[in-house]
């Protein structure tokens, strides 16, 4: 692929007067954009140097797409930071890419104070005054093949990776995605994700390299999305399946100029397909991760009917296939590991020689996902290798428990885990959350219609709320600490 990487970092290669992002009643054309990266590149130039990798704690914001944008005019990489990150967390995450600067604003410098080693770059857009940038002052020339930034993402253990994308990847991902989302001039882009999850950060990339508007919203709640829906007009935007739901139960309408909603970050239930189709969302499910810089599968929404339990089909020049546990591909309708071969594959864990050389293999990325590939082409994903259930010696895939567990009246959530157990090794336990009384004993009578006896929950725990990541995804592990003392 033949890219234009100035597009993401010299914003003057865009018409002067196109808008680039709108935040808080207030707009930056791709012109002011980059006087403000350069400037502000510039004004940390003598504190960061070519290649180091810098740290962003920000909120969605114009601050955050200039640290972006100045860093690679410096030759920097960024390294965005999960808001929603514990002191513990945030210390481990600084001590594996070893971070000596991190970007900020006056109200999140104050959770990052304990990183005592660590400089800390203010940056507010409002009251710093930033001069033009000087004539002698040249951004760095960046190869495609440089490191352009680094995602975090959590491994299968619960210890943290650091995935490493060049500007090749990240590239290589927006012009295969375009072949879904059709952009044209003065596109719409709503932010409806973090900047610092892979999802995020693409739609910065996507926007920047097709002359698009970013739409930032006031913050992520459904009520401030609902609002620049109504305000701004978005033709794209990008949920994970709990935001959309959020929006269908307050029966929030898209505009009319919306034509793609990305819908992504785990399962996603065919109905909620089929209802956000109904409601004028343009459904786009999808299936990617941190480590292919977004989506390199997607079902269009005119196949929810009939394919909706599936992710759709490889896009662009990605190409996916099955194997079995000797890396032998299977044949059609036969599950093994989900394998993605693509020009916007990661370049390495950071840090991390063994789990990249494990995961990255024959030019290939080997995700630890389950699926099969029907007749007719589509992808279905089944689980996780790393998250079968092994009980009394038989396997047990959670997604087909849960999937089973949601299928009885009044239950909203379900996660399906393991716990230790001295004589199945392992028992499989379900936490629940309902929005009405329910008999457990009922639950699992109704559970021996739709499942092997050895799959049915021998625990069934009732939760208000179950935890989640900053993308609504249930963390199993975390309840499997949490009621591993248990056996009631």
């Amino acid at each position: 692929m033949n890219f234009r990487i100035e597009n993401l970092i010299d914003l003057k290669s865009h018409p002067g007067s196109n808008t680039a992002v709108i935040f808080k009643d207030s707009s930056k054309s791709y012109s002011e954009l980059d006087d403000l990266s350069a400037s502000f590149a510039e004004h940390i130039s003598d504190n960061i140097s070519k290649k180091e990798l810098v740290g962003i704690y920000l909120d969605n914001s114009i601050e955050f797409i200039i640290s972006v944008i100045s860093l690679w005019k410096l030759g920097a990489v960024p390294v965005p930071l999960n808001l929603l990150s514990t002191e513990d967390e945030l210390s481990k995450l600084v001590s594996i890419t070893n971070l000596k600067t991190i970007i900020t604003d006056r109200i999140h410098s104050k959770r990052i104070n304990h990183l005592g080693s660590v400089s800390i770059i203010p940056i507010d857009i409002q009251n710093i005054n930033f001069k033009k940038p000087s004539q002698h002052f040249i951004s760095s020339v960046s190869n495609e093949n440089d490191e352009a930034v680094v995602i975090f993402t959590s491994g299968s253990s619960g210890k943290s990776k650091c995935v490493v994308h060049t500007f090749h990847s990240l590239l290589s991902s927006v012009v295969n995605g375009n072949e879904i989302l059709n952009h044209r001039n003065d596109d719409r882009w709503l932010a409806s994700l973090p900047f610092y999850h892979i999802g995020g950060f693409q739609i910065i990339c996507r926007a920047s390299y097709h002359k698009a508007v970013v739409i930032i919203p006031h913050s992520l709640q459904t009520e401030e999305i609902s609002v620049a829906i109504n305000e701004f007009k978005p033709t794209h935007s990008s949920f994970v399946s709990a935001q959309l739901k959020r929006l269908l139960d307050h029966q929030i309408k898209p505009n009319n100029e919306l034509r793609c909603s990305l819908i992504g970050g785990g399962f996603i239930d065919k109905k909620l397909l089929l209802d956000a189709k109904i409601s004028g969302w343009h459904p786009v499910k999808v299936y990617g991760s941190s480590e292919t810089a977004s989506f390199v599968c997607a079902l269009n929404e005119n196949d929810i009917e009939e394919k909706g339990d599936s992710t759709g089909k490889p896009i662009g020049n990605n190409h996916i296939k099955i194997v079995d546990e000797k890396g032998i591909e299977c044949p059609f309708q036969t599950e093994g590991e989900i394998v993605i071969k693509s020009d916007s594959l990661f370049k390495n864990y950071l840090n991390d020689e063994s789990e990249t050389e494990n995961k990255l293999k024959q030019d290939s990325y080997f995700t630890g996902d389950l699926g099969y590939i029907d007749d007719d082409g589509f992808l279905f994903v089944t689980g996780r290798k790393n998250e079968m259930i092994v009980t009394g010696g038989k396997n047990v895939n959670p997604i087909e428990v849960e999937t089973a567990i949601l299928k009885y009246p009044g239950i909203v959530e379900a996660s399906v885990f393991p716990i230790d157990d001295v004589e199945w090794g392992e028992i499989v336990c379900a936490a629940i959350v309902t929005n009405s009384i329910i008999e457990l004993d009922d639950l699992k009578f109704f559970l021996r219609k739709e499942l092997s006896s050895f799959k049915i929950p021998k625990n069934i725990y009732v939760k208000d709320s179950l935890p989640k990541t900053s993308l609504n995804k249930i963390e199993r592990k975390k309840l499997k600490i949490i009621f591993s003392s248990r056996t009631d």
